[in-house]
């Protein structure tokens, strides 16, 4: 759910829960201004609506808790991902740099790794496929993986496996 329509929400709950709290003091104020006491019904009236007030209220305040709490692990994750990003990036730059890859090959095999196709990555480093496909066999060969297929595998694993020691 979008936050407008959380937010959305949240003031219906907050709009209700100030229209009955302004209905129980004005039947307060009625009662108090006749000096009537309630009957049976009239009480039970009262008390049901008080009852909906505090529920309404404690639905607001849980739900912008709630909204703070997912903003702050949001957030946190998305500081994680970065971090994590950088050190793919580092891992990454270390394996080529061990298979002793060319800077035009490093450069293709990180577009590589980021999923572009081999004419995205002609285009990007403005050359021909041919020039490309050259460069990933040349890549491939260095490495000892077969494939792409395989190349990706190899890093998702190393990632995987990185993140996971302390």
């Amino acid at each position: 759910m979008k936050m407008t329509k959380l937010f959305g929400l949240i003031g219906v709950l907050a709009f209700s829960a100030g229209f009955f709290i302004l209905d129980v003091i004005a039947d307060l104020a009625a009662h108090v201004q006749d000096n009537a006491s309630y009957s049976a019904d009239e009480l039970m009236h009262l008390i049901i609506e008080v009852i909906a007030v505090l529920g309404l209220i404690l639905g607001v305040f849980l739900a912008l808790v709630h909204i703070r709490l997912i903003s702050k692990t949001a957030e946190q994750q998305k500081r994680t991902l970065t971090m994590f990003r950088g050190e793919f990036d580092e891992i990454a730059l270390a394996q080529f740099q061990k298979w002793a890859l060319s800077e035009a090959e490093r450069d293709v095999a990180l577009m590589t790794l980021r999923g572009l196709a081999l004419a995205e990555i002609a285009s990007a480093r403005n050359t021909s496929v041919g020039t490309i496909k050259a460069q990933t066999n040349a890549i491939f060969r260095k490495s000892g993986l077969g494939s792409r297929t395989e190349f990706l595998s190899y890093f998702l694993d190393e990632f995987l496996d990185h993140g996971t020691t302390p």
